[in-house]
């Protein structure tokens, strides 16, 4: 664990990544090889500003539209975070990247897929990423792990024994080139590029994140908290942290490249004039 600024770097257990990688490798009878294990890079952005000014919009944005046309701007700087990776030889940088925003919709979550996000203006995109979190039933926003009723033992086999299935149908499409264009092209139709998940509506605070092939990078967003920081001039003050979660395959994206990618939705973040009608940020 190494200082980054005000947040820090951690790494998935590689070991425990490469033990399960093996087992569902032996099931499904070959080998896979040479896929990132993926880096977990969490940093935090001051946003007092920023909720002020949110708020003050009309519609106002939540907190995922604003993230969104953040992320959309740093995408724009560099599409290799919304890039598509077969596990193999075989690396695609979409020209105009589709944003993924999931929706969590109690026992099932949903992504809200906006094709050419880079492109849109960020009025535009802001008002299509409410409307899709508007679309949530009634109180699903406001669900809570604690408040949730107990899932029963066979409801909860038979959810795993169907993520297992899918992998193992998911990993074979890498051995044909054929099967690897035509997932490349369904898994960003169903989920976007580059997606981002707000765990936040959820109250989660802590939170290690995975990536699900054949995306090489995704976003957290974890809930907001006050936090005592060293003030400009000195002694300290009371800021409000939006902590982050970037995950990247990091045998892919250089550490410094991910850093730089974080910092630009973090300093549009801070900088709200940043998010002004009329383009991109």
């Amino acid at each position: 664990m190494s200082p980054i600024g005000d947040g820090f770097l951690t790494r998935d257990d590689r070991v425990m990544a490469d033990r399960l990688d093996r087992r569902v490798d032996a099931l499904a009878g070959y080998e896979l090889k040479n896929f990132a294990a993926g880096a977990n890079l969490r940093m935090s952005a001051e946003i007092d500003r920023l909720e002020a000014w949110r708020r003050a919009r009309s519609p106002a944005w939540g907190v995922s539209a604003s993230v969104a046309v953040a992320v959309a701007g740093a995408l724009a700087e560099d599409p290799l975070l919304a890039a598509q990776f077969d596990g193999r030889d075989r690396l695609l940088v979409p020209e105009r990247p589709r944003l993924g925003i999931g929706l969590d919709t109690g026992d099932h979550a949903r992504v809200e897929v906006i094709p050419e996000a880079t492109a849109m203006g960020a009025d535009a995109l802001a008002a299509r990423v409410q409307a899709a979190r508007d679309s949530l039933e009634p109180g699903v926003q406001a669900f809570s792990y604690q408040a949730s009723e107990p899932v029963s033992p066979w409801r909860n086999r038979r959810r795993w024994l169907r993520m297992f299935t899918q992998e193992i149908v998911e990993r074979f499409d890498y051995l044909a080139p054929g099967l690897q264009a035509r997932r490349f092209d369904r898994v960003a139709a169903a989920r976007g590029h580059f997606q981002i998940h707000n765990l936040g509506a959820r109250s989660v605070q802590e939170f290690k994140g995975f990536l699900r092939r054949p995306a090489v990078a995704c976003l957290w967003i974890l809930a907001a908290e006050r936090r005592v920081v060293p003030a400009t001039g000195s002694g300290f003050e009371e800021q409000l942290r939006l902590p982050m979660v970037l995950v990247y395959a990091q045998e892919l994206i250089p550490l410094d490249r991910a850093c730089a990618f974080l910092g630009r939705v973090i300093r549009t973040l801070e900088q709200p004039g940043e998010l002004a009608p009329g383009g991109r940020p």
